[in-house]
């Protein structure tokens, strides 16, 4: 019986020791911090090592604003991104859901006029169920932003120290000053062509070269009575040759077609030219080994940019702003180039570089009033002369 009792004193004193221990490292550590996000890194991707004092700072406010924001993220649990590009929605729902456990993101896919009829009839009923739109630059400036559907919010990945971009996600001040809008991705057009019938020497480079003989009553033009890059690229060829220089072209241009059709019919054979596409368009024909080339002007590339901004009174707003964020780190630039867009960040791998990437174009950016008003004119002169 005395053994007995010994034992349970010792043991008690044991516990008692041990509480004691763990109650004391509580107080000299203070309190538990919170969860990292999984596989937390730089926003470059590197090691932090070696890098500059300016690094280090940014560093250092990124990774303290992180923190904070997906501890409150991940009491909402969830987002939701409005957009119209269906080829984001799986690379995007894994490389977030993996960097950031606990959200769970929710894409809603839906053309532009139904996305802003879906927008507009939010605020109107004032029940929010969206965080996060991507879309068009052109959206932003007539639609969303100057009818007050987002919130202003800059994140700390557009000026990590040491990346280069392409582009300034707020190169357009007038209507993006503050965030209201970042630009993530630039997308460009180019030409078509057979190389089975048209040979080396005839393979045009830039849009004085569309006007050669040789090309008279052979190109297949996308429409550009109707927004689009057909659009663009007239307006490209007034800006750098002059007023007019486009209409040269009712000569050389055979028909106007879709894309889809005409695409299909130039790697056919039907057609030797077809022009402007976007290159994410070449992407499943040049992986058929379809006889194709695409060609972009040497003498400038009008872009459309793609822009991402937080939606004003969304129901999450610190898991909307934490995925602003991570879409212009390296790691959700990576998923812009997985879904066959542009990153505007350099170092990012794209697949098919020659089609979609924008190392060594020139690239040509129309303003707020360019599109408003010379885009508007130039499709009412391309009906005038089209009919």
């Amino acid at each position: 019986m005395k053994t007995v009792g010994m034992t349970k004193l010792m043991v008690g004193t044991v516990v008692m020791v041990l509480v004691a221990v763990l109650a004391f490292g509580a107080i000299a550590c203070g309190p538990a911090k919170p969860e990292a996000p999984s596989g937390a890194s730089t926003s470059s991707g590197t090691p932090a090592a070696g890098r500059s004092a300016e690094w280090q700072k940014w560093n250092t406010e990124h990774e303290a604003w992180v923190q904070t924001t997906y501890a409150a993220a991940k009491k909402e649990g969830k987002l939701t991104v409005i957009t119209g590009v269906q080829t984001f929605v799986d690379p995007a729902t894994e490389a977030f859901e993996k960097k950031y456990p606990g959200i769970n993101v929710e894409f809603l896919i839906m053309l532009t006029s139904d996305r802003h009829a879906r927008i507009r009839a939010e605020r109107a009923s004032k029940k929010f169920t969206l965080d996060v739109v991507l879309d068009a630059s052109s959206s932003y400036r007539s639609v969303l932003a100057p009818e007050g559907h987002l919130t202003r919010f800059l994140p700390l990945s557009v000026s990590e120290p040491g990346v280069k971009l392409f582009l300034d996600p707020l190169m357009d001040k007038d209507m993006f000053q503050g965030g209201f809008g970042l630009m993530y991705s630039a997308d460009t057009s180019g030409w078509m062509i057979n190389t089975n019938l048209v040979p080396p020497e005839r393979m045009p480079k830039t849009y004085k070269d569309l006007l050669d003989p040789y090309w008279k009553g052979k190109l297949v033009f996308l429409d550009p009575r109707i927004p689009g890059h057909a659009n663009r690229q007239f307006w490209a060829m007034e800006k750098l040759y002059g007023p007019g220089y486009w209409k040269q072209m009712k000569s050389q241009i055979a028909k106007f077609e879709t894309q889809m059709i005409a695409g299909r019919s130039v790697a056919g054979g039907e057609y030797p030219f077809f022009g402007p596409v976007g290159g994410e368009f070449v992407v499943d024909l040049l992986k058929e080994k379809l006889p194709i080339k695409f060609v972009r002007p040497e003498d400038g590339v009008p872009i459309q940019l793609g822009g991402i901004a937080v939606i004003a009174d969304g129901p999450n707003p610190n898991a909307a702003k934490l995925f602003v964020d991570f879409w212009f780190s390296k790691e959700g630039q990576a998923v812009v180039a997985a879904a066959t867009k542009a990153p505007i960040r350099e170092g990012v791998d794209v697949p098919y570089p020659e089609l979609i990437g924008l190392t060594g174009v020139k690239l040509m950016q129309a303003s707020q009033e360019e599109e408003a008003v010379d885009f508007v004119r130039l499709r009412n002169e391309a009906k005038t002369l089209w009919p």
